[in-house]
């Protein structure tokens, strides 16, 4: 039997994401990578609060599966870590597979066997994250969030209730671990101490090793001439490319829907 769980407010944050563009939703940075996650997840995310609703869910569908079928092609297919070649196969595999969501759900068996498939490859990727390094953890991310919210659709569709508290569980532990590993590493650098101040730089490096950003400061005589810096702009603009992002953004409805799969 199918129900939805969504309710309050995890489903109108979910609805307010997917009716507006994407600058306009509930995240403080939305470019690059973590933009193109943050599409996707808010999109399942829809997906499975619409589920019950006979108006809408065709085009809940089609934008899901949009935005499935771009984050495939412009972050899965870049995923190159040795360590998370298993899991990147089976988010591009899970990915290719949704395109057809709408013949899928028809099948219950084959909706069960789907969403319990995409789950298994999710927690391989969630007990992999946390023994290799940042960029691999990094990459495993990106394909755990498009995997964890595929499995949490197909399990939701198919009534699989408890099955979907349990991904919901995971996907929260394994959003932990990412805010714990994949923070960006940021220090004050080059502090130089000047007549009447001083002048310093703020810098953030993402766990991929690549995106680093770096803001000075300078203050002289009670006036800043650079800055002041806003450490953490500078931290969101070195994570725009993370999947830590995502899961800071994500978390907080994530814990609400287990919330509210608990008490119902």
């Amino acid at each position: 039997m199918r129900r939805r769980l969504l309710r309050g407010f995890a489903a109108s944050v979910l609805a307010f994401a997917v009716v507006l563009p994407s600058t306009a939703r509930p995240a403080q940075a939305a470019d690059g990578v973590a933009g193109n996650l943050l599409n996707v997840v808010f999109a399942l995310g829809r997906l499975m609060a619409g589920n019950g609703s006979s108006g809408d869910i065709e085009t809940l569908i089609g934008i899901a599966i949009g935005a499935v079928t771009e984050s495939r092609d412009e972050v899965l297919v870049y995923i190159d870590a040795h360590q998370a070649a298993e899991v990147k196969a089976a988010a591009l595999s899970a990915s290719n597979e949704f395109a057809d969501f709408e013949q899928i759900i028809d099948d219950e068996l084959g909706l069960e066997l789907w969403a319990r498939d995409v789950g298994r490859a999710a927690t391989l990727g969630k007990e992999r994250m946390p023994i290799v390094g940042r960029p691999a953890a990094e990459q495993i991310a990106q394909a755990l969030h498009q995997l964890y919210q595929l499995a949490r659709v197909g399990a939701e569709f198919a009534g699989l209730n408890n099955y979907l508290t349990n991904l919901t569980r995971d996907y929260i532990a394994a959003s932990n671990s990412m805010l714990e590993k994949l923070e960006p590493d940021c220090a004050w650098i080059h502090t130089q101490t000047m007549p009447g101040g001083y002048q310093r730089s703020y810098r953030c490096v993402a766990a991929n090793g690549v995106d680093d950003v770096i803001k000075t400061e300078q203050y002289l005589w009670g006036t800043y001439h650079l800055g002041p810096v806003d450490t953490e702009a500078v931290k969101l603009e070195a994570g725009k490319n993370s999947a830590w992002i995502v899961a800071r953004e994500y978390l907080p409805i994530l814990e609400q829907e287990l919330r509210e799969m608990e008490e119902g």
